[in-house]
């Protein structure tokens, strides 16, 4: 219901915004802008259950996307666009009974699992509120808030484990589909600071920095992978967090 509430309260604002400017007369801006931009981004997972698991550190991660922006008056817009958003984090394993089983035609082996990077791909979605100020020479700056959703589209991982014997030598584990495990759909806060670089007419250059804070579990409750020492669904609680730079086009 809170994020219900969330959703329904940003829009209402939008509309209603929209609603109150629709008769202004500024024919000298546009209405509707679009654009393409890149990504970089430093990501991480926050662990709730901090028992059982520890982060193991930030990944370098990517987007790319479209862009668009629909002006609600002289200083806000309502922007959004989709990006292919390569995602992920690292966790410690710090029970070392987690397990979770292969089995191949001849036998079955028990994966002592230590590390995981993981390795996703969304569909990404922002939903936001940006307000601009007035343009000053050839710049204009903007905040920006609101959320973003993902779907989720592709989730692999890169484990560190040991095989069959708790005390043997670790190995690493490449590719491992770990798609169950991971929630389909991914809510979290976007709020960010940035610039236009006005190039011709409505054509500017785009720069920003936002921070984005999970507020959704990335995980699933239970693993369908990874049992604990009673052999027993696995329970998983975290949040992905990461910091972007926005580097981008707008027509």
């Amino acid at each position: 219901m809170k994020k219900i509430a969330i959703f329904t309260f940003l829009f209402s604002i939008l509309f209603l915004c929209k609603t109150v400017n629709a008769q202004e007369d500024e024919n000298n801006l546009k209405n509707f802008r679009f654009g393409l931009h890149a990504i970089p981004a430093i990501a991480w997972y926050k662990p709730d259950v901090v028992k059982s698991f520890s982060s193991s550190g930030s990944q370098l991660k990517f987007a790319y996307g479209l862009a668009t922006e629909f002006r609600l008056n002289k200083v806000a817009s309502f922007a959004t666009g989709i990006n292919i958003s390569y995602s992920g984090g690292g966790l410690n394993f710090l029970d070392d009974s987690v397990h979770y089983e292969v089995v191949t035609d001849s036998k079955t082996d028990i994966f002592y699992i230590k590390e995981r990077i993981f390795n996703t791909i969304y569909a990404d979605i922002p939903i936001t509120l940006k307000m601009k100020t007035p343009e000053i020479g050839a710049m204009t700056y903007f905040g920006q808030f609101g959320v973003n959703m993902g779907i989720r589209t592709k989730a692999r991982a890169t484990d560190k484990v040991i095989v069959n014997n708790p005390s043997g030598p670790e190995v690493t584990q490449d590719n491992v589909d770990i798609t169950k495990d991971i929630s389909f759909v991914q809510l979290g806060l976007n709020v960010g600071l940035g610039a236009e670089y006005n190039l011709a007419g409505s054509t500017s250059l785009v720069f920003s920095v936002n921070y984005h804070n999970g507020f959704t579990n990335i995980t699933q409750k239970e693993s369908d992978y990874l049992k604990d020492k009673k052999g027993n669904p696995l329970k998983l609680d975290n949040q992905s967090n990461y910091f972007s730079v926005t580097v981008g086009v707008l027509f």
